[in-house]
């Protein structure tokens, strides 16, 4: 079995093909080396653009502590990390971010719509991430919005767009640069 966090970004996915060889005992293909070059080269590209925003990010457990250390990667600050369900490990995960990275995060496990439009209030962002109801909170407060997650309903093939994995990394990458040009904020 392998365990670790949601393989999204350069470490998460490091850490996860890392743990794949050493299970199976071969090493990581040159192709998978590639891409994860291709991702810190689209890190770099934006860098100018997303560098020292304040992001908030609601979705499933997993995903949102993933996306916080990703976004660390892209030098945001993940200032909201939430989810709807209450889990232990989910805080765990994230304060372990915050330790490691220096950043000062509010970890919102439980939270609804309500409870995370109200820190994004008293927090103050300039980008959120989450599925397609968070696009409300974001007109209400002028942010960029960056659709990730379950659902999102008022966009097509969303649920094609791989997010998991350098790959994913780079799609991700673009999402969040063209949601902050889009706003206007860069």
């Amino acid at each position: 079995m392998i365990a670790g966090a949601c393989p999204i970004g350069v470490e998460n996915t490091d850490l996860f093909l890392d743990n794949v060889s050493e299970l199976t005992g071969r090493p990581v293909p040159v192709e998978l080396r590639q891409n994860r070059g291709r991702l810190i080269d689209a890190i770099i590209d934006v860098q100018f653009k997303v560098a020292q925003k304040k992001v908030a990010i609601f979705a499933d457990p997993d995903v949102a502590s993933g996306m916080a250390r990703f976004v660390h990667e892209l030098w945001m600050d993940p200032a909201i990390v939430a989810t709807g369900t209450e889990s232990k490990e989910f805080v765990k995960d994230v304060q372990a971010i915050a330790s490691q990275t220096g950043h000062e995060i509010e970890i919102i496990p439980g939270c609804d719509l309500y409870e995370l439009h109200e820190a994004i209030k008293r927090v103050g962002v300039d980008l959120l991430m989450g599925n397609t109801h968070g696009k409300v909170i974001a007109d209400d407060e002028k942010i960029a919005f960056a659709r990730l997650g379950f659902p999102v309903y008022d966009r097509v093939g969303y649920q094609r767009i791989p997010i998991i994995g350098y790959n994913g990394g780079i799609n991700l990458v673009d999402r969040i640069a063209n949601a902050i040009l889009d706003h206007g904020d860069a």
